[in-house]
C-alpha cells in the first residue's frame, strides 16, 4: 500500500466521517428544533388552558359570593318587611290623632297638672315615604317637680314628635306655680 493510496483511503474515510458527523449533528439539531417547536406549542397551550382555568376560578367565586350575597339579602328582605311594618304600625293615621291629644291630657292630669292642647295646621311631606305632620300647643299649669315630669314623660311617649319651643314661666313671685307652653309636631301615616 502506497502512501497515496492511504491518503485516499485516509481522506475518503475522513470524508465519511464529516458526513457521518454532519447528518448526525443536522439530525440532532433537528431533534432538538422540533422539541423547542413543541414546547414553545405546549407551553402556550398550557398558558392558554392556565389563563382558562383561572378564569373560571374566579367566575365561580364571584358566583359563589353573589348567591352568598343573595342570601344574605333575602333574609334581610324579610327582616325589613318586618320592620317596615312596625314602622307603618309606629306612626298613627290622621283620623286616630285625637288619641295623642287625649293621652297627653292623661299625662298631665296624672301629674297633677292643668292642661289645655290645641291642634294647629296639617303639613303634608309631599313625599309618600315621608310622614305628614300636625302642629299641636299644649299649655300645662302646676308645680315646677311636675311639669319637668311631664317633659319626660312626653320624651318618652310612643308617638313621634317634634319639639318647636318649651316656655317655662313662673306665675308669680310668691308662688310655686309654672306654667310650660310647648310646642310641636305629631307625625302621623296616611
Amino acid at each position: 500500500m502506497s502512501y497515496s493510496c492511504y491518503k485516499r483511503e485516509n481522506k475518503a474515510e475522513v470524508t465519511d466521517f464529516r458526513k457521518h458527523i454532519l447528518i448526525n449533528l443536522g439530525i440532532t439539531f433537528g431533534i432538538i428544533t422540533a422539541i423547542c417547536v413543541l414546547m414553545v406549542f405546549v407551553y402556550g397551550d398550557f398558558k392558554a388552558v392556565g389563563e382558562s382555568i383561572e378564569n373560571i376560578i374566579k367566575t365561580r367565586a364571584t358566583k359563589t359570593q353573589a348567591i352568598s350575597s343573595l342570601n344574605l339579602l333575602k333574609q334581610n328582605a324579610a327582616e325589613a318587611t318586618v320592620m317596615a311594618s312596625k314602622l307603618n304600625n309606629a306612626l298613627p293615621l290622621r283620623e286616630s290623632l285625637f288619641s295623642f291629644s287625649e293621652e297627653m291630657n292623661r299625662l298631665a292630669r296624672g301629674l297633677g297638672l292643668t292642661s289645655s292642647f290645641t291642634f294647629g295646621n296639617e303639613i303634608a311631606s309631599g313625599s309618600e315615604s315621608s310622614p305628614d305632620r300636625a302642629e299641636f300647643t299644649m299649655n300645662i299649669s302646676g308645680g315646677r317637680e311636675q311639669v319637668l315630669a311631664f317633659m319626660s314623660a312626653f320624651e318618652s311617649s310612643r308617638y313621634f314628635t317634634r319639639v318647636k319651643s318649651f316656655e317655662f314661666l313662673s306665675q308669680g313671685t310668691n308662688t310655686s306655680a309654672f306654667q310650660g307652653i310647648l310646642s310641636g309636631e305629631v307625625f302621623f301615616g296616611n
